[in-house]
């Protein structure tokens, strides 16, 4: 789900630093400020800076007051590989399918051709419900899920922050984010947790055994 990814960028150090004993520190601070929680296009989200490989000479261009150091370093990002099983939980539900959130990362979405087989959308109450035997099993809002991630998209943009048109006239808003997963719950122990982990009432298990007893 995390890997490590070498980078190399030029370090603006403002001349209010130029004394300061603790160089690496202050070069530490302006990376994690410029990349934390920022989008690399075709590389993934930002967590954080894991280590600083080496530090250059700095320069002053002409006319510049402040200073520019070549930094090598390696930072945290966020980029599950294909077939990989994540855990989240649901925050939207359509026809259309389901959209899950890690807690930092919002935007997975479980389309309807990829859930699992007999389920079916409501939209009396908006929820996707799967059928299984005779019961109705539904996926709620704020329910723990087991997905697939199928693949990711990137739409070559570093950063979701609107700009300031976007934020007075609301156009942008809706265009896709700069990364997105595609998930499934197309396979056994996938789908709501509550239908598959054992220290949860009413699991297949539980539904499978009262079926069989009632025969």
């Amino acid at each position: 789900m995390f890997v490590l990814v070498k980078c190399q960028d030029s370090v603006v150090i403002q001349p209010c630093y130029f004394r300061d004993q603790d160089l690496p520190r202050t070069i530490r601070n302006e990376i994690r400020l410029k990349y934390t929680g920022k989008y690399i296009n075709n590389v993934g989200l930002c967590i954080t800076l894991h280590d600083i490989s080496s530090i250059g000479d700095g320069y002053i261009s002409s006319g510049e007051g402040y200073a520019q150091v070549k930094v090598v370093f390696r930072i945290i990002v966020f980029r599950p590989f294909e077939g990989e099983l994540l855990q989240g939980q649901v925050i939207r539900s359509s026809e259309e399918g389901i959209t899950v959130t890690l807690g930092f990362f919002d935007d997975i979405f479980v389309p309807s051709h990829m859930m699992l087989p007999n389920m079916i959308f409501r939209n009396e109450e908006g929820l996707w419900f799967w059928q299984y035997n005779a019961y109705e099993l539904p996926i709620e809002l704020g329910d723990r899920v087991r997905i697939r991630v199928e693949d990711i998209h990137f739409f070559g943009r570093v950063s979701r922050r609107p700009s300031n048109k976007q934020q007075e006239t609301g156009v942008g808003f809706n265009d896709p984010p700069p990364m997105m997963i595609t998930a499934s719950f197309k396979d056994q122990g996938l789908g709501a947790i509550k239908w598959w982990d054992i220290d949860e009432p009413d699991t297949v298990q539980d539904l499978a055994t009262d079926d069989s007893g009632a025969e």
